[in-house]
């Protein structure tokens, strides 16, 4: 019973990552070097012209931030300037602003030019993201391609990859998907059944729940007096009925108050 119990509070303090994406969102900065359909990509995924598309190479100089709902996540994008050496103060100035953005991020889309090939710019913005989570869209597939899947794998193991093309709208659904599903994990609430915990409060109550049934589960193994097992689930209990509202400590309700405005 205490195994099962263990697995099903694990299995809630899993999905707070998940609850904590639903209920707050996420910002998922767009990133690639110049001129690989950037702007192009964020205009299709809020389905109107919000930036600037132009031939010219660095035509996005300033950061742009929408909001978008991808299968019921709210997403912030954030369209960057290409990342390349420049010269000129004003787009190096963009690329400044783009590297502060991608380390804010929560995820990123790294756009890559299929129609011409990885070389030295993309493989520098490769190692720029190495640590960030992220989905390559590999755009421009309405041209021949140069880079295989094989290629962006080597370089990005255990990386979703998506050929797309944002001129054509092409391959836009399946992008959407692969980022869905490297923001969410496979099964969520697989352990807990449908509950996805949001509120950091029930987490820790949680955790502290889940620490009570290891000791008890290490004191039935220990042949310790079923007396301090008991206690280890009195207060397992305890943590428990803070979330539901059996358990008001001081603390609980302290918090309560300091997050909700309860009547005058």
């Amino acid at each position: 019973n205490l195994e099962e119990s263990q697995g099903t509070v694990k299995g809630l303090i899993e999905s707070y990552e998940e609850g904590r994406i639903y209920r707050h969102g996420v910002s998922v900065s767009i990133v690639g070097k110049t001129n690989v359909g950037k702007s192009s990509l964020l205009n299709v995924l809020l389905k109107e012209n919000r930036a600037i598309v132009t031939p010219i190479p660095g035509t996005t100089r300033d950061v742009i931030e929408e909001v978008v709902n991808i299968h019921e996540i709210p997403i912030r994008l954030v369209d960057t300037a290409g990342m390349r050496r420049v010269s000129d103060p004003i787009e190096r100035e963009g690329v400044r602003l783009t590297k502060g953005k991608v380390a804010e991020a929560d995820m990123v889309i790294l756009v890559i030019d299929g129609s011409r090939g990885l070389d030295t710019n993309d493989r520098e913005i490769i190692d720029e993201v190495g640590g960030k989570k992220k989905v390559v869209a590999i755009n421009k597939r309405d041209l021949p391609i140069k880079v295989s899947m094989e290629e962006i794998h080597r370089a990005l193991p255990n990386t979703r990859a998506v050929e797309i093309s944002a001129l054509k709208n092409w391959g836009i659904d399946k992008l959407k998907k692969s980022l869905y599903s490297a923001l969410i994990r496979d099964g969520i609430g697989s352990a807990a059944g449908d509950v996805v915990v949001v509120n950091a409060r029930h987490k820790k109550a949680l955790d502290g729940s889940l620490e009570c049934l290891r000791r008890a589960r290490e004191g039935i193994e220990g042949k310790i007096p079923f007396e301090l097992v008991a206690l280890e689930l009195r207060s397992c209990l305890d943590h428990l009925g803070e979330i539901g509202g059996e358990t008001t400590t001081e603390e609980v309700l302290e918090c309560i108050f300091s997050q909700f405005c309860i009547g005058k």
